[in-house]
């Protein structure tokens, strides 16, 4: 039904959400169980509009090549580091899950036409395109800063008092890491807005759409620091005495 009303070709969404998914299990970013979840995520993310596909496109993509950025140093930090990633449906679904959401009440609504950003005369539009990358935007700079930031060569502190911890404990932060948070943020924003620009409807008269980049900053640093501080005070942390 989403195909119908948005007037896009099926076959595009279903081709570039089956290699996105294929890509991901054959490079081991994904596990089989992983590649099914992200096949979905795909399919309803581009049926929701060109933009939010190419966000997907660069969150995964990006994140899993960092992923494998000096795995060798990673095993010996981190017990449990799998190689290329190798991530279960549940972090699909953790990562995507409330993005592809929005994705599909985007679809309903507005049958996958996607317009530049007007608080004014288009708020829910401008409401869920936001609310989507401010969702794309944590997840990369917060998946980022984690793949960088145990790398560091200064010991991280915890983000609650600042006292030093071991590389990879939950709720660490670094300097390096904080800067990667910035820039994976940036990195999201800037893209979207250049998709906008190339992809999407002007009805003549909008605001200014770089702003949106700041936006996406500020969505990357806040939401990894959230993360972050859920980690150090929520999140289960053990000693592994081997």
């Amino acid at each position: 039904i989403i195909f119908v009303q948005s007037g896009e070709h099926p076959m595009v969404a279903i081709v570039f959400a089956l290699g996105l998914s294929v890509y991901g299990y054959w490079r081991r970013s994904l596990s089989l169980s992983g590649a099914f979840a992200a096949f979905f995520v795909g399919l309803i993310t581009l049926a929701s509009g060109l933009v939010k596909g190419l966000m997907l496109a660069l969150f995964f993509l990006s994140s899993s090549q960092l992923t494998k950025f000096k795995a060798s140093i990673k095993k010996k930090l981190e017990p449990e580091f799998k190689e290329g990633g190798q991530r279960t449906w549940v972090q699909v679904v953790s990562n995507g899950g409330f993005a592809t959401l929005l994705c599909l009440v985007h679809a309903s609504l507005f049958a996958g036409r996607e317009f530049y950003l007007d608080a004014e005369r288009r708020p829910v539009q401008t409401f869920l395109a936001c609310a989507f990358l401010g969702h794309y935007a944590c997840a990369c700079a917060d998946t980022w800063a984690s793949e960088i930031g145990i790398l560091s060569k200064s010991d991280p502190v915890l983000v609650t008092n600042f006292v030093s911890v071991p590389a990879g404990t939950n709720g660490a932060v670094s300097p390096l890491g904080t800067l990667t948070t910035a820039v994976g943020g940036t990195f999201l924003g800037f893209f979207f807005y250049v998709g906008t620009l190339l992809f999407c409807q002007s009805q003549g008269n909008e605001p200014a759409q770089w702003p949106i980049i700041l936006f996406a900053t500020a969505a990357g640093v806040l939401g990894s620091l959230i993360d972050s501080i859920l980690g150090a005070t929520v999140q289960y942390s053990g000693w592994d005495v081997h």
